[in-house]
């Protein structure tokens, strides 16, 4: 019972990114010797949790393929056990393993049809899925509806879905109701709920809706929103736009400022006054190294 507790405490440990890598090895040196006594049990691998530890382990480590030969036996013994159809979904894209993708697609979709968490968890993974084999229209169609009927289901869950169906169907009109469907899930006029809407718009490469729902007056007191719209307008080339609501926003840090009027300036070929600007940025920056992060994810 110890060494299974001292398992399940590595394991979770091994998934934090902020582990140094010294400290990473001596715990999976740890883990895995524990695992090794443990497998040995008869009646402790039996479960199909235990065992599907080990594979979290194995994944954990750096051994995806042996993980995910691991996920696909314990989904042959317990058919019925949810955890190792989703370990095998992210272990499957991970490894590129099309040929198990049909099998695992039909597993999710049986779990999706429960109406509580694990048929949302089903839905989301059946989305991750999708990066390895392309979900058609309908399907995508069908998991709205299942959404739909799942009362766990969040916002987010339906982003996944309509992301998916914006990027397939080309049609503009399709893609304006998609966008309209996703705007009234949310209240726009809550703050987080908006930056929530936004930041998917902006994945989107819907930029003229995210300047549309993000207005001037609004982006100019707000940091993040600010940002957000200035980018869409930087990838609309509206330029005087840019301009203009940079004047009108005296409230947002000059950090941001900078960084906004350096990259008009570039767009619009004034490449010496763009120059100029981010050497006044560099000061702000100050080797603080989450800020240089920052402007150049930017």
């Amino acid at each position: 019972e110890e060494k299974s507790k001292l398992l399940s405490k590595c394991i979770i440990s091994l998934q934090d990114s902020n582990l140094e890598a010294d400290q990473a090895k001596t715990i999976a040196g740890i883990a895995l010797r524990v695992g090794e006594e443990l497998e040995k049990l008869s009646t402790w691998i039996q479960s199909p949790t235990n065992a599907l530890s080990i594979a979290n382990l194995l994944a954990e480590v750096g051994h995806p393929d042996k993980a995910f030969e691991r996920a696909k036996k314990i989904m042959g013994k317990s058919p019925g056990f949810p955890d190792a159809v989703f370990l095998a979904t992210k272990l499957a894209v991970h490894t590129k393993d099309r040929d198990s993708a049909l099998l695992i697609s039909r597993k999710l979709a049986k779990l999706s049809s429960r109406r509580n968490q694990i048929g949302i968890e089903a839905v989301r993974h059946l989305t991750l899925l999708n990066l390895l084999q392309p979900l058609s229209e309908s399907a995508l169609l069908k998991c709205v509806e299942l959404l739909r009927s799942n009362s766990s289901s969040k916002p987010i869950d339906f982003l996944r879905v309509y992301a998916l169906l914006y990027s397939k169907n080309e049609d503009q009109g399709f893609r304006n109701e998609t966008i309209k469907k996703c705007a009234s899930l949310f209240n726009l006029n809550d703050r987080n709920e908006l930056l929530i809407f936004s930041n998917w718009l902006g994945r989107l490469g819907a930029f003229e809706h995210l300047a549309y729902f993000i207005p001037a007056s609004q982006a100019k007191v707000d940091e993040e929103l600010f940002k957000l719209r200035m980018s869409a307008l930087a990838q609309l080339g509206d330029l005087e736009r840019i301009g203009q609501e940079l004047n009108d926003a005296p409230i947002i840090p000059l950090l941001w400022r900078l960084v906004v009027e350096a990259r008009s300036l570039s767009l619009g070929g004034r490449y010496d006054e763009s120059r100029k600007t981010i050497d006044r940025l560099l000061p702000l920056v100050d080797e603080d190294p989450r800020k240089v992060r920052a402007v150049c994810y930017y």
